[in-house]
This record gives structure tokens, C-alpha cells and sequence, in this order.
């Protein structure tokens, strides 16, 4: 992934200190309500950054690994045919992406954490197979710009 600028990280820090200050209101305001604030916000972060929770993410969100014959011999070859062009330009982007379907007929697709790059049935099922190499690239875009990978994206 590329490097990342501190300064990247001052919306993320803003709504942290909101969030934070909202969360610490609710609960009295007082020093002991702001010690359990913080320890909950860094609880929290830390499971966020867990591979579990990518994993856990994928159960919410409704997602599946490929399994149709006929999603992987679609599918697979037009990942692999995109990521290889991808990773001459970005040298440094992950190497354990996986594809995954959503069972939802709206043309979409997202990634999220460090290795899920998810295409709707509907994408599947509605766009040709340029569109769909043009998604793909989309999605991988996000994994090399160093995309906060613990937050989600969703396209419409």
C-alpha cells in the first residue's frame, strides 16, 4: 500500500474526538466516565484491526466466497487478468485479495478490510465482461491508495 500522510488521518481523529465527547457526555462527564471512554474507543480499535473482524464483516454484510462453477470460471480469470496489470502499476498491493458475491440484483461492488473485494449478483448478472474488469479495477484502486482498510466502502 502507499504510504500514508499524517494529515490524512484528521477527518478519522475529528469524529474519533466527537464521537468520544458525545459517548463521554452520556455517561456523566466526569474523570472516571472519560477513563472508561478511552478504554472503550482503543477495546474497539483493536478488534477493528483483527482479521476476525473482516471476517465478521463479511457475515453482516452477507457476502460469499465464490462457489458456482460458473462464478469462478467467469470471474476468476477476469480478477486475475485485472490484478496483474494492477500490481505493475501498484507494486505493492496486497497479494491475498478475494473475490466474494453479494446476493443483491443492484449493479455494485465494494471492498473492505485487507483482502474482501465483494461484486453483487446483479453486477454479475447485468455487465458485460469490460464493465466488469472496469469494477474490479475500481475496487483494487482502493486496496493500493492505502484506503483506511478497517472502514467499509460501498459504490452506488
Amino acid at each position: 500500500m502507499l504510504p500514508r500522510k499524517a494529515t490524512d488521518n484528521i477527518p478519522y481523529i475529528v469524529w474519533f474526538f466527537i464521537y468520544a465527547a458525545i459517548f463521554w457526555l452520556l455517561t456523566g462527564a466526569s474523570l472516571g466516565s472519560l477513563i472508561t471512554v478511552i478504554a472503550v474507543y482503543a477495546i474497539l480499535l483493536i478488534i477493528a484491526g483483527l482479521p476476525v473482524a473482516e471476517r465478521l464483516w463479511r457475515l453482516i454484510s452477507g457476502v460469499r466466497p465464490l462457489r458456482l462453477r460458473s462464478e469462478k470460471e467467469r470471474l476468476l480469470p477476469l480478477f486475475k487478468e485485472v490484478y496483474s496489470e494492477a500490481v505493475k502499476i501498484q507494486p505493492n498491493l496486497p497479494r491475498n485479495i478475494h473475490l466474494f458475491i453479494k446476493e443483491d440484483m443492484n449493479v455494485n461492488a465494494f471492498a473492505f478490510g485487507w483482502e474482501t473485494l465483494v461484486i453483487t449478483r446483479g453486477s454479475l448478472e447485468l455487465l458485460d465482461d469490460e464493465c466488469l474488469k472496469g469494477l474490479i479495477a475500481h475496487e483494487l484502486g482502493h486496496f493500493a491508495q492505502g484506503h483506511d482498510s478497517h472502514l467499509v466502502y460501498f459504490h452506488r
